[in-house]
């Protein structure tokens, strides 16, 4: 009786340890394995609190919205965000952070510190003077399109390139519900095959992706391509980009295929409405900057709206910002 005892009270004794054994280490895992706390920042964090609307334009005198390709305003793509662990240029800091220092920039020029905008790119040009550089001539054009002068509305199309080096670069524009062009997109296009026709030789890039709400199959660069045949353009000529949602995507995917399938291509001239010019020109001349400027905008067509937009920096600080974070670096 007493050896049963004895074996009792052992059992209890080695089940109480066991059981403090495994408190112990759950005590321990918790304490020195516990996972650390991400914080996710939101893009709105990210453009510095920027605050853009919907990408609409209010005409007063129709009280109609004009649209650039899409009806509203995405959260930047990030589908093209496959950046290397570094930069491009044999540096040491990440390509996420090299962005950031530009954001910062972007935001500073925006809110008018011309002080806060050099410390910015002096930052920068200690991660990375390749891009403190580009940065620098981004900003030099950023300030170009502003002028006045920029919008070629005399339409002086004299002294292009005659061989295929010439790009015509054609924006897209908001689809109707079923598909069919708007009277807007058909006057650019109208202005496209008159520049097509003086330079034979030269490729005509149409941009612009599915934004008609009844109808997913249809996009606009493949309306813009088959209203181009239709009307005489030889199909070889034709460069179509139909994934895009805005002109941040129409340079950036543009340029992937041109660079890719189109080498000989070196001068662009943007074809466009009248107010959507300095932005569709500063995009595609920021993209060919940010890639050694292999190609270079020398020019613009604009279709005639008598509608008068200025977009504000707000605006285009919104889009290349865009813009930037879908380079893969």
């Amino acid at each position: 009786m007493n050896n049963r005892k004895v074996f009792n009270l052992i059992a209890i004794i080695a089940a109480v340890v066991a059981i403090f054994t495994c408190i112990s280490l759950m005590v321990f895992l918790i304490v020195f394995n516990k996972p650390s706390e991400v914080r996710n920042v939101s893009m709105d964090e990210l453009m510095n609190n920027v605050e853009i609307n919907q990408m609409g334009i209010k005409d007063n005198s129709e009280n109609v919205v004009k649209e650039e390709n899409t009806a509203t305003i995405d959260e930047p793509n990030t589908s093209l965000n496959t950046y290397s662990e570094t930069s491009a240029t044999d540096n040491l800091y990440p390509a996420e952070e090299v962005k950031e220092c530009i954001y910062n920039a972007i935001y500073q020029k925006v809110e008018g510190n011309t002080s806060e905008v050099e410390y910015a790119i002096s930052e920068l040009e200690a991660m990375d003077a390749k891009r403190a550089e580009e940065v620098r001539e981004i900003f030099a054009y950023w300030d170009l399109t502003k002028d006045s002068s920029y919008v070629n509305i005399n339409e002086n199309t004299e002294g292009f390139p005659e061989d295929d080096s010439l790009l015509i670069a054609v924006m897209g524009y908001q689809l109707n519900p079923d598909g069919s062009m708007k009277e807007e997109l058909v006057g650019r296009l109208t202005k496209a095959k008159s520049l097509a026709d003086k330079y034979p030789n030269s490729y005509i890039l149409v941009t612009g992706g599915g934004t008609a709400s009844s109808n997913r199959e249809a996009t606009e660069a493949g309306q813009m391509a088959k209203w181009l045949i239709k009307e005489g353009v030889d199909e070889k000529r034709i460069i179509v980009e139909d994934k895009s949602k805005d002109t941040a995507d129409n340079s950036v995917f543009s340029y992937e295929i041109i660079k890719r399938d189109y080498p000989s291509i070196k001068k662009t001239v943007i074809v466009t409405s009248d107010f959507h010019i300095p932005m569709a020109g500063m995009f595609f001349e920021a993209q060919y900057i940010l890639d050694d400027k292999q190609i270079e905008v020398i020019g613009n067509v604009p279709y005639n709206t008598n509608f008068r937009y200025n977009f504000t920096d707000e605006e285009i600080s919104y889009f290349l910002k865009r813009l930037i974070s879908n380079q893969k670096w």
